[in-house]
């Protein structure tokens, strides 16, 4: 009976262990393989997008460097003179010489300038052509309205694009050329707009950028489209594609795409980005057909490899239950001893334990241990939390103490005419009510400066007043808030170091004022001063007498705990005449308006 109840009992663990390990198990080798996929997507996604970011970043610089040329030319002076003496009839045929030779010298400036062209605001012009060679009419004109180009190019002050919608035929061999336009400057006579000058670029530049390596019938899996703001195509692997229009609902340009038919493929995803220069807009196109193949052999694999491991992982339960439960009784017992409150129990490892069962008994003993030891912790703290609470009390009382003997010591100076001492003793006392109530809390900067001058009045005091002191605060700043004592450290280390060994009178100022969404303090002083290297330590929170400087260090600290990276300091210093501390603390946002 007791052999078919263990084997029973053990079956039904086993059927239970099954159940419970194997459902995580599918759910869990289930997520990995989802997520997986994911991740997979994700990346060719990032990689897409590292592709058209970068194909971008190539076209802006590219335009740039035409647009700097342009720039050459519009704001030329023999170019600008030639154009004010051609508009004013002076000397026509040596001015449009000048200017005839001035564009052509700079047409072969850039590989891909097919003509530079001056329009004038009475219809004439004044350029070259290097395709044909031409200095009376560009090619491109012909299928332009220059009158209404030159009205657009003068209308403002900023670079025009005029993108690529049509192919020129020279000699049969058609040419798809856009063109970037900007009008003359005369910065004598800026109101000036009589003069356009347009440069002439052969549309092969931005296919060198975006599709240099397709070829027709080539396996190619991507290509680049660019698009003006009105959808219509600027630039693209087949010429013929050139000018035509991208449907404004097809928002990612896929259904364009799979109509072109360049990419065959099942799979197609877009990615686009805008060329900040010409506010065209970059398309990226790529058949990931093959990848998404490669992804669904691999998922099969994994589909394979889990159902490999399901099998495995139901033989290694089997014989795991076969081993756990002849020593499982040992360490339940020992579980049971232990919640009953029997502290002291532990569990005695032999041999013939399986390793987990020792791991566990292992881990039981060493818990134990940690409880015993957490008690006795507990008792301790408990403990030494009571004496806390007394200390507490009695520091309660201290303060009042000490503010009451000060006052007592104040009228006995008063009765002694000690009015000096008077003076230090209510100035002190002030200074520690001040520093000890609550001495984390946000003040105003009135309260603030009020503390200080009670702070500066003794060290002018202990200084024998050989220290002049001069406070300046805004009517603006004084009720902004400030985080408590954050003025004291920078202004004792002027004092106590700032002025070590200088022989001068010692001067001193602190300033407020509001800047914008910044309390502005400057404190300055006539001592010593620093080196750069001096001020670059301090600022870092320490110094080559690190012990001596212990204040600003606390007080750097609170500030970039109180207000983070917003609050900035600065020290400017020249040794031998003194150092400036700028520091910048940003408003609270109710203050701000």
């Amino acid at each position: 009976m007791r052999s078919k109840r263990a084997s029973s009992l053990r079956t039904q663990l086993i059927l239970l262990v099954c159940i419970v390990t194997i459902l995580p198990f599918l759910v869990g080798q289930w997520t990995s393989y989802q997520h997986t996929a994911v991740v997979i997507r994700e990346n060719l996604s990032d990689q897409s997008r590292q592709n058209v970011e970068q194909t971008q970043k190539t076209l802006n610089v590219t335009l740039a460097s035409y647009e700097n040329l342009l720039y050459q030319l519009y704001t030329d002076d023999e170019i600008v003179a030639a154009c004010n003496e051609l508009m004013e009839g002076k000397d026509v045929a040596v001015a449009n010489n000048r200017l005839r030779l001035a564009v052509q010298a700079k047409a072969y400036a850039k590989p891909y300038i097919q003509a530079i062209t001056v329009l004038f605001s009475d219809g004439k012009f004044v350029g070259y052509d290097k395709l044909t060679a031409s200095v009376v009419r560009s090619a491109w004109m012909d299928a332009w309205d220059l009158e209404a180009m030159f009205e657009k190019v003068v209308a403002t002050n900023t670079t025009h694009y005029f993108p690529t919608a049509y192919a020129t035929t020279i000699m049969g061999v058609p040419y798809n050329m856009f063109h970037i336009a900007h009008r003359v400057i005369d910065y004598r006579h800026v109101e000036t707009r009589h003069a356009v000058i347009v440069l002439t670029i052969d549309e092969t530049m931005l296919s060198s950028i975006c599709n240099e390596n397709w070829q027709e019938g080539n396996t190619a899996h991507s290509f680049y489209l660019l698009a003006d703001s009105n959808g219509m195509v600027v630039s693209a692997p087949r010429q013929e594609m050139l000018g035509q229009h991208i449907n404004p609902q097809d928002t990612d340009g896929l259904q364009y795409a799979k109509a072109c038919g360049l990419l065959p493929g099942r799979t197609l995803t877009s990615d686009s980005i805008a060329v900040e220069l010409t506010g065209w807009t970059l398309y990226y196109f790529q058949d990931q057909t093959g990848l998404y193949d490669q992804l669904s052999k691999r998922q099969s694999l994994v589909l394979w490899m889990m159902l490999f491991s399901l099998v495995i992982l139901v033989g290694g339960i089997v014989i795991l239950i076969r081993y756990l439960t002849r020593s499982v009784d040992v360490v339940s017992r020992a579980m049971q001893n232990a919640a009953g409150g029997d502290l002291s129990v532990r569990i005695s490892e032999n041999e013939r334990m399986p390793r987990e069962t020792a791991i566990i008994t292992r881990q039981f003993n060493a818990m134990m241990d940690d409880i015993n030891t957490l008690m006795h912790d507990i008792q301790s703290v408990s403990e030494r939390q009571r004496d806390a609470e007394i200390a507490m009390l009695e520091a309660q009382i201290n303060p009042h103490f000490l503010y009451n003997t000060l006052d007592t010591i104040n009228w006995m100076a008063i009765d002694q005419d000690a009015f000096d001492v008077s003076n230090a003793i209510t100035a002190l006392a002030r200074i520690l009510r001040y520093g000890i109530e609550g001495s984390n809390q946000v003040v105003t900067v009135r309260e603030e400066t009020e503390w200080l001058k009670q702070y500066l009045t003794l060290q002018q005091l202990r200084l024998k007043n050989s220290l002049r002191v001069d406070i300046r605060v805004d009517d603006n700043v004084l009720a902004l808030p400030i985080h408590k004592l954050l003025l004291q450290p920078f202004v004792e280390n002027a004092i106590l170091h700032g002025f070590e060994g200088v022989k001068r009178s010692h001067e001193l100022s602190v300033s407020i004022e509001r800047q914008t969404d910044h309390l502005c303090i400057h404190i300055r002083d006539n001592g010593k001063g620093m080196s750069q290297k001096q001020c670059e330590l301090l600022l870092q929170g320490h110094s080559e007498a690190d012990k001596h400087h212990i204040g600003v260090r606390n007080a750097l600290e609170r500030m970039h705990m109180y207000y983070g990276s917003a609050a900035k300091v600065r020290i400017e210093s020249v040794p031998d005449e003194g150092t400036t501390i700028v520091l910048l603390l940003p408003l609270l946002e109710e203050e701000k308006s």
